[in-house]
């Protein structure tokens, strides 16, 4: 038996094949093959198909391979390595309409989900169905998706397709409900022709690590090449560290096809109190800025592992961006500031107080930490996508234990560190003796510090060396000064200036137009 280009295009033959002609319908069984391909055969017809539920359906178990799959408008190369086998039912109705319900096994393939950093090993158990829709030939829906694995499943996935040139191109979507390791939402998306690709996730749960920190890091050299992309969520909570999560986020990112981020919002409870955050252009001018407000800095520097040691406190920060030629990357210029935090189990500031002998702070003995009333400095943030790095300069820190300047550069990329100062120990005996007329001044140089040494710490970040001048502990700071040696650390052009006055009224969450931002925006 041939019957040349009888689906698709392709030919169905066989050697031993029964034929069955009665009561106006035919029935085709036999081990068929398709284009060649092993496909054995189970064909329904009807002469005329008036009242009848179909003109024809042909049942098979075939190997579906990516030439296969390409011959039915769906390659899909950038969710699918592998040949599953799968059973198929192709219906033909009238009007030109087909259906193929495509169902089997995933064991022995691999899924992926690339924006998730997601690829289900081969070996892995799992099942997928999907209901795919052709128009005289051409694909325009993907209905009833179900794949089930052990760290991956959809419920009741929709996908339209639009016919381009002769090529069938995605065009928008909904996920009933998807399920990617903790994720858990419902999701839709749009690809806008020549335009952003659009997309929106509500839900309970969202594992954001994938599109931030090292979990998003690629190398300089590997230019964004994907589309504009304008995405939106509204979740209970999202994880930003293997530990931690904040809650009640809303949040909106806008990027180019160049992979620039031309602003992201984001609103949540990081700990004991609100995260306020925005990066966007200025209202005049247009000039990129970026603005962070929490109640909890200790809680947000945690979650979004920039530092582990930090409790409590209130933070600000307002930058700028300055011209930067290279176009991989932005520069961000502004100011920081801390108030009344406390830092626990610091590993730096316990050497630095050991190399000191500073038996006087009870705080860090006891291991309650040590206090700080207030931290202060400027920066220069370099973003990159391949690993942020951030200049400091002019900061300082006060307390009743003990006092710090630092200027310095952590290099996330590199995941290193080098950062020097003075340190100020006893800061309310210090503050005492140079509060003495004249006598404070000989004694202190001028810079209300009697007991004070430079030091800096170098390498690793998470396990750097730190070094201390004793000269300069044990000499009056007149002296100091005389001795000092200026901090070997890049320095960076001056800051941009001070903080703005701190907002008495929290922002409307969502996006900036207010409200939580949809796909139309």
């Amino acid at each position: 038996l041939l019957m040349p280009g009888f689906i698709k295009g392709l030919d169905v033959s066989g050697d031993n094949i029964a034929v069955k002609v009665a009561d106006g319908e035919v029935m085709i069984t036999g081990p068929a093959r398709l284009q060649g391909r092993p496909a054995p055969i189970d064909f329904k017809a009807y002469f005329d198909s008036a009242g009848k539920p179909f003109v024809f359906q042909a049942r098979t178990k075939i190997l579906a391979d990516y030439v296969l799959r390409q011959q039915f408008g769906a390659g899909l190369e950038d969710w699918l390595l592998g040949d599953p086998t799968i059973d198929v039912v192709y219906t033909e109705q009238k009007g030109g309409q087909a259906v193929v319900n495509v169902k089997g096994p995933v064991d022995d393939v691999n899924l992926l989900v690339k924006p998730f950093k997601f690829q289900k090993a081969i070996g892995v158990a799992g099942t997928a169905e999907a209901n795919v829709v052709l128009q005289n030939g051409e694909l325009k829906e993907v209905k009833d998706l179900a794949i089930s694995t052990p760290d991956l499943k959809v419920d009741n996935g929709r996908l339209l397709f639009e016919t381009v040139k002769g090529v069938s191109e995605l065009r928008r979507g909904r996920l009933t409900r998807a399920r990617l390791g903790e994720t858990d939402v419902a999701l839709d998306f749009e690809q806008v022709p020549g335009g952003p690709l659009k997309f929106k996730a509500t839900g309970s749960f969202f594992d954001a690590r994938p599109f931030i920190g090292k979990g998003a890091e690629v190398a300089d050299e590997a230019p964004y090449t994907g589309p504009a992309v304008i995405a939106s969520a509204a979740v209970d909570r999202m994880r930003t560290h293997p530990a931690r999560v904040i809650e009640k986020v809303k949040v909106y990112l806008d990027m180019n096809n160049k992979g620039d981020v031309s602003q992201f919002e984001l609103d949540a409870i990081a700990g004991q109190g609100p995260l306020y955050l925005r990066f966007k252009p200025a209202a005049s001018g247009g000039k990129m800025t970026i603005h962070v407000e929490a109640q909890d800095a200790g809680a947000v520097l945690r979650a979004f592992d920039v530092y582990e040691n930090v409790e409590g406190g209130q933070m600000k920060i307002y930058g700028e961006q300055v011209p930067e030629q290279n176009s991989r990357r932005r520069l961000l210029r502004g100011s920081g500031e801390i108030t009344n935090f406390r830092v626990v189990k610091a590993p730096v500031l316990a050497q630095l107080v050991g190399t000191l002998s500073l038996t006087g702070i009870p705080e860090l003995l006891s291991g309650q930490g040590i206090s700080f009333s207030r931290l202060q400095g400027d920066f220069d943030w370099v973003v990159s996508r391949s690993g942020d790095a951030y200049y400091m300069r002019n900061g300082r820190t006060s307390g009743s234990s003990i006092g710090l300047t630092f200027e310095g550069k952590v290099d996330k990329r590199e995941d290193v560190m080098d950062v020097g100062g003075t340190v100020v120990p006893v800061t309310f005996v210090n503050d005492l003796i140079s509060n003495i007329p004249l006598i404070g001044t000989l004694l202190t140089g001028g810079e209300g510090a009697l007991i004070a040494a430079t030091y800096s710490v170098k390498g690793p970040a998470k396990n750097p060396t730190v070094t201390v001048n004793p000269l300069a502990a044990l000499t009056p700071g007149i002296l100091r000064r005389i001795f000092f040696e200026e901090d070997k650390v890049d320095r960076a052009p001056d800051a941009m200036g001070p903080l703005p006055p701190t907002k008495t009224t929290p922002p409307p969450q969502g996006g900036s137009q207010g409200g939580s931002p949809g796909l139309n925006r």
